[in-house]
């Protein structure tokens, strides 16, 4: 999720690798309840996927005014650009040139939430990221084992 640009990084993985070598990838998706963590961490369940750049920053400046410019530092150059959901990150691993042998998604940290993900917030996260799915949502972290084609 730090990763800037993970096409890339999963095209020099597959580079690097030797034929038939086996890349392992864990990944705390961004879309997830606690997917801005730390700096980017909002008062609101999915804040951070459901406020614009400028609605994030408007926040920061009016509520954490302390912390206003390391946090949008942060959600600016700390995560995906753009944002990613699961199904393009597969995309890529697979346009990357990788058989994918494993793929595991973590829920059962957010299995709780479920109830505060109503259809409103839902549109309100796709508002802005229409592939996110509940999918996305609710993933806390996925795993991947992928090997060089």
């Amino acid at each position: 999720e730090h990763i800037t640009r993970p096409e890339i990084a999963l095209r020099e993985a597959q580079r690097v690798l030797r034929p038939g070598g086996v890349a392992y990838v864990e990944v705390g998706p961004w879309f997830a309840p606690d997917g801005g963590h730390s700096l980017c961490t909002l008062d609101c369940p999915w804040g951070h996927v459901r406020l614009s750049a400028s609605e994030f920053e408007a926040y920061l400046t009016a509520h954490r005014p302390h912390e206003a410019a390391a946090a949008t530092e942060f959600y600016r150059k700390g995560f995906q650009v753009p944002r990613r959901t699961m199904a393009e990150i597969e995309g890529f691993v697979v346009e990357a040139g990788f058989r994918i042998l494993d793929w595991h998604e973590s829920r059962h940290a957010y299995a709780d939430h479920y109830q505060f993900l109503t259809p409103e917030i839902l549109s309100d996260c796709q508002r802005l990221n229409r592939l996110v799915t509940v999918r996305d949502l609710m993933t806390s972290s996925y795993t991947i084992l992928a090997a060089k084609a």
